[in-house]
């Protein structure tokens, strides 16, 4: 059984009946000579000025597309997949002069064989698969951003 203000019994979280303050704890003042902290204990209220919305809703001004974010066209969409592919993959191999990366286009869709160093393959392919598919899923993303479809096959010799 644990005695009334010992350390077990504020760590409880209690409360004196006297001051509704934890027990162990009081209003004096600190040993040192400052005041102690007072607490409100009216509930806090939130203006309502902060909480009102506003009446009309908000409009948006639309603003042009930027160049560089504009739909690439069919053209280009290919040839930025094709560098995006290559810098990514000679930065994962130790290999880089032995990647080779050829690529099928179609009108909306592009298709890559990627070919590297034998002792690389496992450095792009990765453990379970997983850098083969986060390299796919970087060119998807890329490729839908141009309004394109890719797709990429790592060819083992």
């Amino acid at each position: 059984m644990v005695e009334e203000g010992s350390e077990a019994d504020t760590d409880r979280g209690e409360v004196d009946e006297a001051g509704g303050n934890p027990v162990g704890v009081s209003n004096a003042p600190a040993a040192s000579g400052e005041a102690p902290v007072q607490l409100s204990e009216a509930p806090v209220q939130l203006s309502e000025a902060l909480v009102q919305l506003p009446e009309a809703p908000v409009q948006l001004s639309e603003t042009p597309v930027s160049s560089s974010e504009a739909p690439a066209t069919s053209g280009e969409a290919p040839a930025f997949l094709f560098d995006l592919v290559d810098f990514l993959t000679r930065n994962l191999v130790l290999h880089p002069e032995a990647v080779e990366v050829k690529q099928n286009s179609a009108e909306h869709a592009t298709s890559f064989e990627l070919h590297v160093h034998k002792e690389d393959l496992g450095r792009v392919i990765g453990k379970q698969g997983r850098t083969a598919k986060s390299l796919r899923t970087i060119l998807n993303a890329a490729a839908s951003r141009l309004q394109h479809k890719a797709s990429l096959e790592i060819i083992e010799e």
